[in-house]
């Protein structure tokens, strides 16, 4: 599965707009943050970097037993991690830019804090990969799968939240979305964990998995890190 360049084929009309430093020259105003930056942390490429590995992931633990397709698994993981750089390069292109603008059209602290946030995200999530290929784990349990959507679900949210926030269009419902989706993920997490440590009987099998878990955990917890700034940002400038 090509998703990594099926999701990227709908970001050419922000990467038209990213164009180096040393070709713009001089202090960028507000506008062209207000235009590339804020198009850059909501867009297709956000979602895409996001939505993408969770995908990957349930592709990779849910249908098939990773212990099988070792070649696939790996081809995930690297896919994953090609994004986690994009994702990286995004961040440092917005904090380059607030270095170089006069006048932003959100706070510049609440822009850097956004942007770190959503880096957070994806970092969290390519340290899930590398953990799927290192431990070689095998089929997922059923709690896996169910934080995995539940991950995917607060992507979208989040993503429409970001989306909506240069107009303020009713951001706070996104925001209330998303603090849902984190509770009803602890949720999940700790009835799968009481349920792997009734039943299953092999000490590697649930270090490994007891791993996992609470890394899928913690993205919830660092998305909802991204609806906190989301709502700061609708309240300060309501």
């Amino acid at each position: 599965m090509h998703f990594a360049q099926d999701l990227r084929g709908n970001d050419e009309d922000a990467r038209a707009d990213h164009r180096p430093d040393d070709q713009r020259g001089g202090v960028e105003s507000g506008d062209r943050l207000d235009e590339v930056d804020l198009r850059l942390l909501r867009g297709s490429h956000w979602r895409g970097n996001l939505v993408a590995p969770a995908r990957a992931r349930y592709v990779g633990w849910r249908r098939t037993p990773l212990t099988r397709e070792t070649q696939r698994r790996v081809s995930h993981v690297e896919a994953i991690k090609r994004l986690e750089h994009e994702a990286d390069q995004v961040t440092h292109e917005v904090v380059n830019r607030l270095d170089r603008t006069f006048i932003t059209p959100l706070d510049r602290e609440d822009i850097h804090q956004l942007a770190s946030d959503l880096d957070d995200v994806m970092d969290v999530i390519d340290g899930i990969a590398r953990r799927s290929q290192i431990f070689h784990l095998g089929v997922a349990p059923q709690g896996v799968n169910q934080l995995t959507e539940v991950i995917q679900r607060m992507v979208g949210v989040l993503a429409e939240g970001v989306g909506r926030l240069k107009k303020g269009d009713d951001v706070m419902r996104f925001c209330v979305e998303a603090k849902k989706l984190e509770e009803e993920g602890d949720a999940i997490y700790h009835e799968a964990l009481g349920r792997m440590f009734e039943t299953e009987r092999d000490a590697l099998e649930v270090i490994k998995w007891k791993e996992i878990y609470d890394n899928l955990e913690r993205t919830l917890d660092e998305s909802e890190d991204v609806a906190n700034d989301l709502e700061s940002i609708t309240i300060k400038h309501a």
